[in-house]
């Protein structure tokens, strides 16, 4: 790690650690994300309910659109239906897009920061050269 001579430095760094650090960077995006989910209980609340729902539905259903009972048919669509209006009054107060802005923000600055401090290390300088 170096301190960058310019701004044509810190362009060929980033642009070399994008590509030779995806995966890590991949995972700390993976775990900020994690962290701000945990955080937000109510948005974690909203996911979990989504995601048991959308499971439920799709187990009860199978690849049918509708559900003959006995004294009425239930269609998929309705209960998805149900679903998007029980989650808007849920989803306001959870405030996804200022969790959304943090994880931008935060993931960005964190792999920005050692993507532009990071050197090409010593290997890549020769394969460069040959």
């Amino acid at each position: 790690m170096s301190k960058p001579s310019g701004v044509f430095d810190i362009q060929r760094r980033v642009t070399y650690n994008l590509s030779y650090f995806a995966s890590n960077y991949i995972l700390i995006v993976a775990i900020v994300s994690l962290y701000l989910i945990v955080t937000n209980f109510p948005l974690l609340i909203v996911i979990v309910f989504d995601v048991a729902s959308i499971y439920g539905i799709q187990k009860v259903f199978g690849n049918a659109d509708e559900l003959d009972l006995k004294y009425f048919t239930v269609h998929k669509n309705v209960l998805y239906t149900i679903i998007f209006i029980v989650n808007l009054p849920v989803l306001f107060i959870s405030s996804p897009i200022t969790t959304l802005m943090w994880l931008v923000l935060v993931s960005a600055s964190i792999v920005l920061v050692h993507a532009s401090l990071m050197d090409k290390p010593v290997e890549a300088s020769y394969s460069d050269a040959v």
